[in-house]
């Protein structure tokens, strides 16, 4: 069992009506018990509410960029972003995760298993 930190699920009946859910480790509200596919299936609206710090550092990369070579940088098509990046897997591989988009850990462990 896991908690989404930032999931919010709308509707306009009680969850007890539709869901099982439990109270939150520190009991301040119910918490779904229930997979986000199984939600979705039952017509209720899921939303996930993210506010991820590293987003505002792409977007400074991206102006950076822009300013030192007069190129700007599409994030989301994946003709300027390639999604098999060898350096960037290299990074991963390296453990070298510190500053890196969803893979950003302070407990980033020093070796990875070689089947990574």
């Amino acid at each position: 069992m896991a908690m989404h930190p930032c999931g919010v699920i709308l509707t306009n009946a009680s969850l007890l009506d539709w869901l099982p859910v439990q109270p939150t480790p520190g009991g301040n509200y119910p918490m779904v018990h229930m997979a986000k596919e199984g939600v979705e299936d039952l017509g209720l609206i899921k939303l996930d509410v993210l506010g991820v710090r590293m987003q505002s550092a792409m977007a400074h990369a991206v102006k950076e960029i822009e300013h030192a070579t007069g190129r700007h940088i599409n994030l989301d098509n994946p003709n300027e972003v390639p999604l098999d990046d060898y350096f960037a897997f290299k990074i991963i591989q390296d453990a070298r995760t510190i500053g890196l988009f969803q893979l950003d850990s302070v407990s980033t462990p020093a070796v990875l298993p070689s089947a990574c």
